[in-house]
């Protein structure tokens, strides 16, 4: 488990294999806001938030490894949304329930 401080976003790793990925800064924060699968069971996770050198963008990296021994990487960038993150039909995706409607 580990908290992506920037973002607020709380990112656990599942059993299945999942890494969940819930949005502590909203008041549904029971369910997961969005999710990744990754081939092996992940095993740690490490957080680390930087800006490219020479700018002030900055960059949330997640560092993920399984127990195939692969270590995953994933950046996001500054105004990331979960659903760039989310692997579903984005028929499906609560943050666009409200388009979904009208």
């Amino acid at each position: 488990m580990q908290y992506m401080t920037k973002s607020k976003k709380l990112v656990v790793g599942m059993e299945n294999c999942a890494i969940q990925f819930y949005d502590m800064d909203s008041f549904e924060y029971q369910e997961p806001c969005s999710r990744l699968y990754i081939k092996g069971q992940p095993l740690c996770m490490e957080y680390i938030d930087w800006k490219y050198r020479g700018t002030r963008e900055k960059v949330e990296s997640l560092y993920i490894g399984d127990d195939l021994g692969i270590c995953h990487l994933y950046q996001f960038e500054d105004h990331w949304h979960s659903c760039d993150y989310k692997h579903e039909s984005k028929f499906n995706l609560k943050c666009h329930a409200k388009w979904i409607e009208e």
